[in-house]
């Protein structure tokens, strides 16, 4: 888990020569990171919204991000771990849920 919300990615090419591309996300939480067969990362964790809301946050090539928030909000605070199972793109991800409970979760990214 990261200290801070202000988190920068950097992106460089696979030979580690040319200019790297720097990717700020603000308000991010950070438990897990998965590289994604079609080069995205997905970060599990949560975001701050009064109090911490699960979130997933998919960061492409080249800068672009999306977050996805879980509905409701509040009632699942962070996802605390995700694997890739090895079916495709499939993760399984365990959310926290309570002092003592945690749901888990088969996800596509598609």
């Amino acid at each position: 888990m990261i200290s801070t919300l202000r988190t920068e990615m950097v992106d460089f090419d696979a030979d580690l020569r040319g200019t790297a591309h720097t990717v700020r996300l603000d308000n991010v939480g950070i438990k897990k990171c998965l590289g994604l067969p079609d080069g995205s990362v997905a970060i599990f964790g949560s975001q701050f919204l009064g109090t911490a809301t699960a979130a997933i946050t998919r960061v492409y090539k080249g800068g672009r991000y999306k977050t996805f928030l879980l509905e409701p909000r509040n009632t699942s605070p962070w996802y605390i771990d995700a694997v890739l199972t090895g079916n495709g793109d499939e993760i399984a991800a365990v959310r926290l849920q309570g002092l003592d409970r945690g749901i888990l979760e088969f996800l596509s990214f598609r």
